[in-house]
């Protein structure tokens, strides 16, 4: 019995003397992360000092059973200079948060060592240099945010075996090359954002396995050839935004029934021809579509009036319509879209007679730009009644008439833009009641007599 105390009683002491190690350990590590804290910037952390407990230093949480550093949260406090190394000898770190700062130089490798990290914010930084492989045996990772930093290099391979990632941001840095087929291997990734890289190639067709993401950002890079068949098995998808690339192809009429939980569509900028379908009305939830600066062709679907939801439409820059009569017949369908705020469908090839039914679309409309067509006709008196239009583009076509002095409503208004018409008449003195007016535009028409004096107001 005796000699099971005295066991017992060594067992005790080597554990104790391992634990004060191991917070001191914790403590070293810190005091050397704040070692390569800018000079200036050190004050932040002023009570990392020997005199305050390590658990009640300025951003460190400790575990309550052991009293080890569980989390680093110094997000936004203006820190500068480099990560530590020794940032890796925190073991007990789960989560690690020094977004919003200055931080310079390379990721450190000993990062790698944080094995049971599963949150990790570095995002908003001057980081620089490739995300190193090492990373990537932090396999509890739930949530990697390294978006807003100059990292370049390629997207490593074994980015595939974070298998458990739910959120993943890489945006706005300057990785290049392809998106590995590795990809694919997250199958847990609710929300992906590449979006602003260098990335080119194709995207995988690998993507197809990703059955849970729902916000997909890959615009503004440098992907090439068709959209891969295997991103319409992504049912769960409210987001999808893959402007400014170098996409092309045509639009598939079934992505109603592929893709009916779209929110938000953005595949502006890119090369894709063809007719716009008319079932993506059939996507009930649809509050943003953008289709602009593409090679579209034909009609604008009249069917669009069944998006009860619609906030945004925006398909300027493509070829749609044919110059003639029944172009703008969609505007008319456009009333019944009672949420519209936005409406960009200038420089296009829309004809035909501006219909008076502008007059009764949303009173929450914003913008309406019709610019750069070939529409003929008048502007309809009751313009006045779209109470909220901030901007008001009618500039390149062929109207004629007067401009009706229910503009002089539009008390929201701060861009109006008719240039390059057949406007005739008077300019309406009621255009001086717009005190939010910016930017009058009224050259090349055929207004007669004298500039308002209210114009000066």
């Amino acid at each position: 019995m005796r000699n099971k105390r005295v066991f017992l009683f060594i067992a005790l002491t080597m554990l104790l003397e391992a634990y004060g190690l191991t917070v001191e350990t914790d403590r070293k590590a810190l005091q050397d992360f704040k070692s390569q804290v800018s000079g200036d910037k050190q004050v932040v952390l002023s009570s990392w000092n020997n005199s305050v407990h390590v658990c009640n230093w300025k951003g460190v949480t400790c575990g309550l059973r052991h009293k080890r550093v569980t989390r680093l949260d110094l997000g936004g406090l203006q820190l500068g200079g480099v990560i530590s190394q020794y940032i890796g000898n925190l073991s007990f770190l789960i989560s690690l948060d020094l977004s919003n700062n200055t931080f310079g130089g390379t990721i450190p490798h000993e990062v790698g060592n944080l094995l049971r990290l599963d949150y990790l914010d570095l995002s908003y930084n001057s980081l620089v240099g490739a995300i190193p492989v090492s990373l990537f045996n932090c396999s509890r990772l739930l949530e990697l945010y390294l978006n807003s930093n100059p990292l370049g290099g390629g997207v490593p391979s074994e980015l595939g075996s974070l298998t458990k990632l739910v959120n993943l941001d890489l945006e706005r840095n300057k990785l290049k090359g392809r998106l590995p087929a590795s990809f694919g291997n997250l199958t847990s990734l609710m929300r992906v954002n590449f979006r602003d890289n260098s990335l080119e190639g194709e995207i995988p067709g690998d993507i197809g396995r990703l059955n849970q993401v729902v916000e997909l950002y890959l615009a503004v890079n440098k992907f090439s050839g068709v959209l891969p068949s295997a991103i319409y098995n992504l049912s769960s998808l409210k987001l999808l935004t893959i402007r400014e690339n170098h996409l092309s192809g045509f639009l598939r009429p079934d992505s109603d029934k592929l893709l009916p939980n779209l929110r938000f569509l953005n595949m502006g900028r890119n090369y894709f021809k063809g007719a716009i379908p008319a079932s993506l009305a059939n996507i009930s939830n649809l509050r943003m579509l953008s289709l602009n600066a593409n090679n579209l062709t034909g009609g604008i679907p009249s069917s669009f009036g069944k998006l009860q939801n619609l906030q945004l439409l925006s398909l300027f820059n493509n070829s749609l319509g044919s110059h003639s009569c029944g172009d703008l017949e969609f505007l008319g369908a456009l009333t019944n879209c009672t949420q519209l705020k936005t409406l960009y469908v200038f420089g296009n090839h829309l004809g035909g007679h501006l219909p008076t039914s502008i007059a009764n679309l949303s009173t929450n409309l914003r913008v309406l730009d019709l610019g750069t067509n070939f529409i003929f006709g008048s502007i309809p008196h009751d313009i006045g009644n779209l109470i909220n239009l901030q901007s008001l583009a009618l500039d390149g076509n062929h109207l004629t008439g007067p401009v009706p002095a229910s503009v002089g409503k539009l008390l929201q208004l701060e861009v109006l833009d008719l240039v390059s018409n057949s406007i005739s008449g008077e300019i309406p003195s009621l255009i001086g009641n717009l005190t939010r007016l910016d930017a009058l535009v009224l050259a090349n028409n055929s207004f007669e007599g004298t500039i308002p004096p209210s114009l000066s107001n």
